[in-house]
């Protein structure tokens, strides 16, 4: 059986997930092993882990998603009200030829509501395939971001004795107490370990780092 995508499944079983997440206590968890006998499409569809990164995502974008669903729910209904509308107008314009100016009118203007209506509803069309392109960013974006937090991970945390942090203006300094004082040394943007170690020697130096140690000891 050929994998659904993610993005449909959550779409089209939205009442059943949603009502499952609010009985579990808004717990994933709980939610995934619920569904597994609700909705055997989803674990053919997406892991957990998928599913709980999807989920958070799509509880987000909820009240949007809700609000198109219920104006191409409501331009349906216009469209279906419209047609019959206009199948009634043909039926008039048949059994009477007295009204056969007035009917006219009222036949042009039906179309022209029609026309309306299904320009409308192809721009609810246009915005469904949007929302779900915004929500596949989401994700990768996602994605992304989890790879730069591992390889931040992945980073020395102390070079030559001196601790090494990330500010939050986004530049990487170097930090080190001797003697009661804390130093400081800026490396830049990224975390190049020649650059600190060059640097690191430079402040050693200018400190006099080694004199200090001899006098202590």
């Amino acid at each position: 059986m050929p994998k659904l995508n993610p993005i449909n499944v959550l779409i089209k079983y939205q009442k059943i997930i949603m009502e499952t997440y609010y009985q579990n206590n808004n717990r994933p968890k709980a939610t995934w092993e619920c569904l597994q006998n609700k909705l055997p499409e989803l674990s053919n569809s997406m892991s957990f882990n998928t599913f709980k990164q999807y989920l958070s995502v799509f509880l987000a974008l909820l009240p949007e998603l809700d609000k198109v669903i219920q104006e191409k729910n409501l331009i349906a209904q216009k469209l279906e009200t419209v047609k019959s509308e206009n199948h009634n107008l043909k039926n008039k314009l048949q059994s009477t030829s007295q009204k056969l100016y007035k009917v006219i009118q009222e036949e042009n203007e039906t179309k022209q509501n029609l026309k309306t209506v299904t320009q409308q509803n192809t721009e609810l069309k246009d915005k469904t395939v949007n929302l779900k392109i915004e929500l596949d960013k989401v994700i990768q974006k996602g994605e992304i971001d989890k790879r730069h937090a591992q390889t931040l991970d992945n980073q020395p945390k102390k070079i030559n004795n001196w601790n090494i942090q990330k500010a939050k203006d986004g530049y990487y300094r170097c930090y080190r107490k001797i003697d009661k004082k804390v130093h400081s040394i800026y490396i830049g943007k990224t975390l190049d370990i020649q650059k600190a170690q060059r640097r690191i020697s430079e402040k050693e130096q200018k400190i006099g780092l080694y004199k200090v140690i001899q006098n202590k000891t």
